[in-house]
């Protein structure tokens, strides 16, 4: 997000804005680095240390459950299609029809920014559900040979829908970190109206 604001943002804005969005990118350098020490900390801690321990000594040993010894090639298409029709039925792909009482949902680039706002959690869990499925494809494919021809298309039919739909999720994102910054520092959305005006056109 560092990098959005400051590149793609930043040189459009007009001086009072982007002395706002200034601040904004010293915080968020801030908070980077106490992550990171955070990170540190942790990967050196007991806890962690102990966790590695335990995984190491079950890869020496491992145990499984009954199913675990099932030919693989047999459970992969079950273990696949719950994952598919969670997909297939989620309510993101209808966002359109249900706002806008129409029997064709419309092109994303043609739904009210309103619109696209106010469902904003509902894609991002579609977008979760699409990766989720991706994977799955991914790791299973190699016990779904029969169906290649099939699945290949819809992997890459996945992959342009889960993109479109992290654009819509990092918008999201910085429009709500935006504003979070500016309710600390006591502003009004109004301070960064251009920058705004920015995160709607895409």
């Amino acid at each position: 997000f560092q990098e959005t604001l400051q590149q793609n943002y930043f040189p459009e804005l007009p001086d009072g804005e982007q002395r706002i969005i200034l601040k904004l990118l010293r915080q968020l350098n801030r908070q980077r680095r106490d992550g990171l020490c955070s990170l540190q900390q942790l990967l050196k801690s007991d806890r962690y240390y102990q966790l590695k321990k335990a995984y190491t000594t079950w890869l020496k040993n491992p145990s499984y459950a009954l199913n675990g010894a099932s030919e693989f090639s047999f459970l992969a298409p079950d273990l696949l299609l719950p994952t598919f029709s969670l997909v297939l039925q989620h309510p993101g792909w209808f966002v359109a029809v249900k706002f806008l009482d129409m029997d064709q949902p419309l092109p994303l680039e043609s739904i009210p920014i309103d619109i696209l706002q106010a469902e904003e959690p509902v894609w991002h869990d579609l977008r979760k559900r699409i990766k989720q499925l991706r994977y799955q494809l991914t790791l299973l494919s190699p016990y779904l040979t029969s169906a290649q021809e099939t699945l290949n298309p819809i992997a890459t039919s996945l992959k342009e829908a889960q993109e479109i739909l992290g654009h819509l999720q990092d918008r999201s994102v910085m429009r709500d970190l935006l504003l979070k910054f500016l309710r600390q520092k006591g502003l009004k959305p109004q301070a960064l109206t251009i920058a705004f005006a920015q995160l709607d056109r895409e």
